[in-house]
């Protein structure tokens, strides 16, 4: 360029046209690389759940979030159960979406299987400590069905499209003392609505006229949080018109399996006329606990109805 220097009216030219660019350009840096410029740092939350793949071991669970995601914790059934796993992670408060292998191996799925994204902001969180099992953290519960043998096949919530019955608790206040009206007042309080259905507890997990499944709502064998489960008739006394509760969630066991549910049981609102006795909160309820014989049906006999946390 040799000493040759630009002339005074063509430097302020080229002053004028950078200043815009370095304000533009500071502003992107700093909020990419530190964050806000209010610096407000985004809420962490837990969410928790339970996922089932149609054919084939669960070998991945990934949770896309704000943040970029990352690998959900897996707890196996049973070691011969992997089909069903369930799972926890802390993400960042928002929106969510969820990528499940099934079969293959973890390296290697054999489809991948991706959900319709959540926004937790939209989803119940339990608020009373009593409706939580001891020592857990509050989470968002989000349950899954993945997996058709396509590919890229979806993962579907529980049903959100049964009938429902508004504010009035279907079980009726004759029966505010009994399991049905209890496990229903804890649908209602997570849900914001009651179900419609009537009968005894033990045909809840049934498919005839008036059950759960006849009325549009999800009915599983797979244990899962936010959940009633469905004890059958079985033997004499209480048990012989069942059981109902409401699944605060599943009792980790060794090696990352899952040992049971915490069910809660009673009246849930403490009628006046029922007794201190009759609100049970998170009873642990072992799978292994209940072969047959004992005061309560084997545990593979259990069934589930899901309260549809996410749509």
């Amino acid at each position: 360029m040799g000493g040759s220097k630009l002339p005074l009216a063509t430097v302020r030219a080229l002053a004028r046209a950078l200043i815009p660019l370095v304000t533009v350009v500071v502003p992107i840096f700093t909020t990419g690389f530190w964050g806000s410029a209010a610096g407000a740092a985004v809420a962490q939350v837990h969410v928790q759940g339970t996922v089932h793949c149609h054919g084939g071991s669960v070998t991945g669970i990934w949770i896309n979030d704000s943040a970029g995601g990352g690998w959900a914790t897996r707890y196996d059934f049973t070691p011969s159960d992997t089909s069903d796993d369930r799972y926890g992670m802390t993400v960042p408060a928002g929106t969510i979406s969820f990528s499940v292998g099934c079969g293959g191996t973890t390296s290697k799925w054999g489809t991948v299987n991706n959900s319709p994204s959540v926004n937790l902001a939209s989803l119940k969180i339990p608020t009373n400590s009593q409706l939580l099992p001891p020592g857990w953290t509050a989470a968002y519960t989000v349950n899954l069905f993945c997996g058709n043998g396509a590919a890229t096949g979806p993962c579907n919530f529980p049903s959100a499209k049964g009938k429902t019955n508004g504010s009035v608790n279907p079980a009726g206040p004759s029966n505010s003392c009994q399991c049905t009206y209890a496990a229903l007042n804890w649908w209602e309080e997570y849900e914001g609505i009651y179900p419609l259905w009537a009968g005894d507890a033990g045909t809840w997990g049934g498919t005839g006229p008036g059950t759960p499944y006849a009325n549009g709502w999800t009915r599983t064998s797979i244990p899962m949080a936010d959940s009633i489960v469905v004890f059958p008739d079985f033997g004499t006394g209480a048990m012989a018109e069942g059981h109902v509760g409401w699944v605060t969630g599943l009792i980790p066991g060794a090696n990352h399996t899952v040992a049971g549910i915490y069910v809660d049981q009673g009246n849930v609102k403490g009628d006046a006329r029922c007794s201190s006795g009759d609100t049970q909160y998170s009873t642990p309820f072992y799978f292994s606990d209940y072969p047959a014989g004992k005061a309560f049906p084997p545990a593979s006999s259990w069934m589930y109805i899901v309260a549809p946390n996410a749509t």
